[in-house]
């Protein structure tokens, strides 16, 4: 998921991430993370079936 808005242009999260002068964060993008209760591997998924073009 893509996330941006206001707090990403505040300055202490441009400190936070050691921003230098003139550079910008443009948002952050989530990515997921484990269940750690689950063991095993995950099933496929089919890349057409979740993905479309513009």
């Amino acid at each position: 998921m893509w996330r941006t808005g206001l707090q990403t242009r505040s300055e202490p999260v441009a400190r936070m991430h050691e921003l230098a002068p003139g550079e910008r964060l443009l948002g952050w993008l989530y990515v997921g993370g484990r269940d750690r209760d689950k063991r095993g591997r995950r099933k496929p998924i089919h890349a057409k079936t979740m993905l479309t073009t513009l």
